[in-house]
């Protein structure tokens, strides 16, 4: 019943508008050499995952590819 629940919820936040707004702020952190907030966010979704080591060109394309409005039709799915 959660995992309906909660397939719901994911469903409803992926739309275009949202993915959308993420990669714009994502981008717009990049622009302004908010690294910071980019590595934070990396944490976020990556659990804890150490990224001290990783370029941030290569954390930005990674967040970017992941948020991209293109990629709605496989989180729909």
């Amino acid at each position: 019943m959660a995992a309906d629940n909660l397939k719901d919820r994911l469903k409803k936040a992926y739309t275009e508008a949202n993915l959308n707004k993420i990669a714009t702020r994502i981008i717009d952190a990049y622009r302004r050499k908010n690294y910071s907030y980019i590595k934070a966010l990396h944490r976020k979704i990556h659990s804890g995952h150490h990224i001290e080591e990783e370029r941030i060109n290569k954390i930005f394309a990674g967040l970017i590819l992941s948020f991209h409005p293109d990629r709605l039709s496989h989180y729909q799915k």
